[in-house]
């Protein structure tokens, strides 16, 4: 005897009866097993439990712990790997005892006594369902590591919104809160302060003569500075610490009343003033001036807190500096009711336009020379920047470029006077929101209504009071500023929000994607979307090497149907996958440095950035953006965003591949598995081939009727090829002497050819019970079981009627027997594609579905057409082979 199989199997072979388990043991030798005896189920359960064997060849009478009780106790034991189990018996294999033995955990039969190459056949059986079986399994955890990683990738998201809450909270600077986030966490102090009935203190502090360092040693001198106060504040324990200008920051001291906060202040400021910094190899030391407010009965909100500090501080800038005052309610009222803070406000230099303000900027704009002289000096040693205009026409033209803050504008001036002037500015969409205070010598009712009725936010007389002028200016500053910085703060927040947005419906976009085109295309589309990029290309690397492939495309000016050539191995743009690292190109010279004369145009104009796509285990591929109009750098927000999108498709596009690796393969394990219905029967050909195209001919007809939209999807669809060539796994349980008898089948034949339904809908469901959800399956165990059902239920296994019968099952039962009345079998010969329609038409409503019915006869050129071209041995429409006994035929064809 030769070896029948070329893949060696583990085998438990179980009977009582030593000469039949010897006999059984030598013809699996030969065919090349691992062959293991074990006399009776107790000794067999011994050996599972120490040696694995994927297939148990089992006696079913045997004493003490037959067949059927060993099937179960192998189906319960978890420590157990799940076998194959073929049942040997001498019992007829038809009817209940069937339902029983499968039920017990029993995948296969085999009658006694045994033949040798009916035993290896069915072995091979069970060799293709294992290994279907440990592909499913592999799916299975695949699917669970895919969701894993979307998982991982709705973290990322979350840690990206978490640093982008970061930066819109942190001064780039120093580290510390920025003012938004100051001002945010004092009125929570606050309101914490009133439910707790507790102290609540704050400092506003400034560093005494910052100008000096600036002027002296630069901005870098003056950075320097700011970052070593900002790190000694931070070393002091109790309070939190924010800049919220220039060279101002602001402390919030929780559980400290005003007493204890003058403590502490004058604490921090003795170790400012004794702390020696280096700068330029200089040492020097810096001082502070500290303004301490505590929460109180005349301070009705956090706001009037953070003033009433302000205002202490300026009084210890007026007494000296270098000192600690508490704020005064008297002084308050007195001295300081009109006084604002300046502020320096720092605007995200990354930002395309964006200028670092250091100090804020005035216009005055005055006819008299020595008035606009006179302002300069004072305006400037309080720290602010000057520009100067003549009149009104002079002022509109250099207005746009210095972008002052506020302007100072006389009233009465040659050419074009403060009213008009003013009247314009507010036309002007980009000056209409500075802030104007109108000087005038006149003080009538009249002249300040027409003022404010033309825009202007404040009023200051003639001549100038130095005190009253800088109150006002600071003023007008504080509320410009601040509106900017709110309108800034809200622009970023809506910015971060979309894109967050964006990149979490591109999880979800891809988490739906089914193939490698879909994950590439939504890709690109978000890449597009979120760096306002025109042209998008997604290459992918191959698995041993070589040149890159484009898989997407969009913006090139190429046919769309026209296939792009592949990325040269070598070329710059494979470099960057090999390199890990992103490249990004801001100029057309250095475009074309890179990608050279590029002639598919995949680099348009500046900025582009070529990205690697990379996963923990694989080179991807590669993903190029250009093309972004009115040119500008990407923002670090903007290629943030672009890791995230790389990191995220890359993991999609490598899950994708692999996916489609493994799909390929088991659609040929499922193929090859299905075979085994027919393998016995040399007449079958291309029955499967034939069967799974008629069912998606039906399927894509019917589709485009409102009762199926929802019910026939691209899901059902490929689910429907993958199940249908499942129909009749079933009949790997009927022996050969039904199977291939030319004549008519006796009663008790025809139960036992009846089982094949049952039989391969359970051999199918025990697969899904180790992987629900594989969605192919079930609808191959819905095939298998129903495809003989009836419509008017005269049909089995169990009599379902109408839409009871599961659709798929009711499109497969159409076709499979349109293919049987077509082709020769051993028991009956070809029948006519016009003989065979006017059967099924006849069976309308009884057989078949309405609907589907229907549905064949507008598809029925297809079908003959499919039925010829893959034909074993089709009659055409000669009428030659016609059938003398049709109705036999037909109960034959329906089996």
């Amino acid at each position: 005897m030769t070896s029948l199989t070329s893949t060696p199997m583990r085998i438990l072979v179980v009977d009582d009866d030593p000469a039949q388990a010897i006999l059984v043991h030598e013809y699996l030798t030969r065919a090349g097993h691992i062959v293991t005896i074990a006399h009776s189920g107790e000794e067999a359960m011994r050996v599972l439990g120490e040696v694995d064997h994927p297939v148990v060849v089992t006696d079913w009478k045997m004493p003490g712990m037959d067949g059927m009780e060993l099937c179960r106790q192998i189906r319960k034991s978890d420590g157990i790997r799940s076998c194959y189990i073929i049942l040997m018996t001498a019992v007829a294999s038809g009817g209940k005892g069937v339902v029983e033995a499968f039920e017990a955990g029993v995948d296969e039969f085999i009658p006694k006594p045994i033949r040798p190459k009916e035993l290896v056949a069915r072995l091979r059986a069970a060799k293709r369902i294992i290994d279907l079986q440990a592909d499913v399994d592999s799916q299975s955890l695949e699917n669970h590591r895919v969701n894993a990683e979307l998982a991982v990738s709705h973290d990322k998201l979350l840690n990206v919104n978490e640093k982008l809450n970061q930066i819109a909270n942190t001064d780039m600077l120093t580290g510390l809160m920025n003012r938004r986030a100051a001002i945010v966490k004092l009125h929570a102090s606050w309101h914490q302060s009133e439910q707790d009935q507790s102290p609540l203190s704050c400092l506003i502090l400034d560093i005494d003569h910052f100008k000096r360092f600036n002027d002296t040693y630069g901005h870098a001198g003056g950075d320097h500075v700011l970052k070593v106060l900002a790190k000694e504040l931070l070393e002091m324990d109790g309070g939190v610490v924010a800049r919220i200008g220039g060279e101002e920051f602001l402390i919030i001291l929780e559980g400290m009343d005003e007493s204890a906060a003058s403590t502490w202040a004058e604490k921090m400021r003795r170790s400012i003033d004794s702390h020696i910094i280096q700068i330029q190899q200089l040492h020097i030391r810096m001082s502070v001036s500290v303004g301490v407010a505590g929460k109180s009965s005349w301070l009705n909100t956090p706001d009037e807190l953070m003033i009433a500090a302000d205002m202490a501080l300026y009084a210890a800038k007026q007494t000296g500096r270098n000192r600690v005052c508490r704020a005064d309610r008297e002084r308050a009222n007195r001295q300081f009711s009109d006084t604002g803070s300046q502020e320096v406000v720092d605007l995200d230099s990354n930002r395309p336009g964006s200028v670092l303000l250091v100090r804020p900027r005035i216009m005055v704009v005055d006819d008299d020379q020595f008035i606009r002289a006179f302002c300069r000096k004072l305006l400037e040693d309080e720290g602010f920047e000057i520009d100067e205009a003549c009149d009104g026409l002079e002022a509109f033209d250099r207005i746009k470029q210095f972008q002052p803050d506020a302007i100072l504008l006389d009233n009465e001036m040659p050419n074009l006077n403060g009213l008009e002037c003013t009247r314009r500015l507010k036309q002007d969409e980009e000056a209409r929101d500075i802030p104007i205070i109108m000087a005038s010598s006149a003080s009538g009712t009249d002249t300040i209504e027409a003022g404010l009725l033309a825009g202007v936010h404040a009023y200051i007389a003639k001549p100038y009071k130095h005190r009253e002028l800088v109150t006002q200016i600071r003023n007008m500053v504080d509320v410009y500023r601040s509106k900017k910085e709110l309108s800034y703060s809200n622009r970023i927040r809506g910015d971060q929000a979309r894109a967050l947005s964006i990149l979490l419906e591109f999880c979800q976009g891809l988490a739906s994607s089914s193939n490698l085109d879909a994950v590439a295309s939504t890709t690109a589309a978000i890449t597009a979307e979120l760096s306002g990029c025109r042209r998008i290309v997604i290459a992918l690397a191959p698995k041993g090497g070589g040149d890159l492939s484009v898989i997407c495309s969009v913006g090139l000016n190429v046919d769309a149907k026209k296939k792009l050539p592949p990325i040269k191995n070598g070329s710059n743009i494979a470099k960057v996958l090999a390199g890990h690292s992103a490249v990004v190109l801001q100029t057309t010279q250095e475009i074309k440095d890179f990608a050279g004369s590029d002639p598919m145009g995949m680099f348009a104009s500046g900025p582009a950035i070529c990205k690697p796509l990379l996963t923990s285990a694989s080179h991807v591929g590669i993903l190029i953006a250009s093309g972004r109009p009115g040119g500008g750098t990407f923002s670090l927000a903007e290629l943030e965003y672009l890791d995230l999108v790389a990191s995220i498709s890359a993991e999609a596009l490598e899950e994708r591949l692999t996916r489609r690796s493994r799909d390929e393969a088991r659609d040929s394990i499922v193929f090859a598995m299905a075979k085994l219905a027919e393998y016995r029967d040399s007449d079958t050909g291309k029955h499967l081939d034939r069967v799974m195209q008629f069912c998606q001919l039906l399927a894509e007809d019917l589709r485009v009727l409102p009762q199926y939209a929802s019910a026939i999807t691209d899901q059902f669809i490929r689910d429907m090829r993958r199940a249908v060539p499942l129909h009749d796994i079933g009949k790997v349980a009927v022996p050969d002497y039904i199977l291939n008898k030319p004549g008519r089948l006796t009663d008790e034949e025809m139960a036992i050819m009846r089982t094949h339904a049952e039989v391969g809908a359970a051999t199918i469901h025990s697969v899904i019970e180790r992987a629900p959800d594989v969605s192919f399956l079930n609808m191959a165990e819905q095939v298998a079981s129903a495809h003989h059902e009836w419509w008017n239920g005269n049909g089995y296994p169990k009599e379902l009627e109408g839409e009871d019968i599961p659709l798929s099952a009711r499109i497969a039962s159409l076709a499979d027997v349109y293919d049987a009345l077509t082709t020769k079998r051993v028991y009956k010969k070809s029948m006519p594609h016009e003989r065979a329609r006017s059967i099924i038409l006849e069976m309308r409503g009884t057989q078949f579905d309405p609907n589907i019915v229907d549905s064949f006869l507008r598809c029925q050129a297809q079908f003959e057409l499919l039925a010829y071209e893959l034909g074993d041995d089709i009659c055409m429409k000669s009428g030659a082979d016609r059938f003398s006994n049709a109705d036999r035929d037909f109960e034959l064809a329906c089996m």
